[in-house]
């Protein structure tokens, strides 16, 4: 699932109106004026033209359960680390926070690409799990 292709959606959709325009004028208002609007309708338009639940397919990769296992176990494990690090966010460096902060969101994010099934995926997760084993003992000070 592609956060950003889901909140991008709609404006494809306003892209696929603004194309089907048969002049300039009415290619610009269909980006400016509202999105119930159509030329020889007010500048709101008519919402009622707006199809109230637009048609998406459905996203449902088929996932192996030890994906699932791997995944859920390293979520839990990145919830840990994410309390720990607020936890203990006075007692370090304004730099190795940032760098706490960066890899938990590096984690979660590589739990996201895993479940879309992304080339970037695997690699991604071994790099974490190396630079993990490589950094444990620096990480080690922060956790105790």
């Amino acid at each position: 699932w592609n956060p950003v292709k889901h909140q991008i959606f709609y404006y494809g959709k306003v892209v696929e109106k603004a194309r089907a325009m048969s002049n300039w004028t009415d290619f610009f208002f269909a980006f400016v004026k509202g999105p119930g609007w159509f030329p020889g309708t007010e500048r709101l338009g008519d919402i009622t033209f707006v199809p109230e639940n637009p048609v998406r397919e459905k996203y449902d990769p088929p996932v192996s359960p030890l994906l699932h296992f791997y995944t859920v176990s390293h979520f839990l494990l990145s919830f840990l680390a994410i309390d720990t690090t607020i936890k203990t966010i006075k007692l370090v460096s304004p730099s190795t926070s940032l760098l706490l902060i960066v890899y938990n969101l590096w984690s979660l994010t590589s739990i996201g690409l895993l479940y879309e099934n992304s080339s970037w995926a695997w690699p991604s997760e071994i790099i974490r799990c190396t630079t993990t084993l490589l950094i444990f003992n620096q990480l080690a000070v922060v956790f105790t």
